[in-house]
């Protein structure tokens, strides 16, 4: 484990994880290289866990069509008239109600992480610097029974 600390995972509950396989499966059907951090992360938590709410869209089962919604919002601001370019090189993870989590594909290992709330004009906010420690930050909420 390079970026998730085993204490961390041992305190967390109902937690499974999927095959190299099937994220090699994933980076291919989204076309893009899922960086060491987040493929760690869905190695340990990419099936089943409790650190997201499971009705939101999350995990390896989720992420081709979290990134067809994210990719259908960049294009409709596009149409619009906005500037998305930032949001053509990323990998949205997660996503509840109108916010939608991801991170940028910049080269680095464990990339910085922003949000997009989408509504009539797409506001975008950064969350993190390295995607590791946000997840890190919203497991100990968690486990403290703490909202994030």
């Amino acid at each position: 484990m390079k970026y998730f600390d085993k204490i961390m995972m041992n305190q967390l509950h109902n937690i499974e994880g999927c095959t190299i396989e099937n994220i090699n499966l994933v980076e291919g059907d989204i076309n893009k290289k899922i960086p060491e951090s987040l493929r760690e992360y869905l190695f340990y938590f990419g099936s089943k866990q409790d650190i997201f709410l499971e009705w939101d869209l999350h995990g390896y089962n989720d992420m081709i069509e979290l990134n067809q919604y994210f990719n259908y919002w960049v294009n409709m601001y596009e149409s619009k008239g906005f500037d998305m370019s930032n949001q053509k090189k990323v990998i949205p993870f997660y996503n509840f109600s109108d916010t939608t989590l991801y991170l940028v594909i910049s080269g680095s290992d464990d990339p910085e992480i922003f949000a997009m709330d989408i509504g009539d004009e797409p506001i975008i906010r950064k969350l993190g610097d390295k995607f590791s420690e946000f997840i890190k930050y919203v497991i100990g909420k968690r486990l403290k029974r703490e909202s994030w």
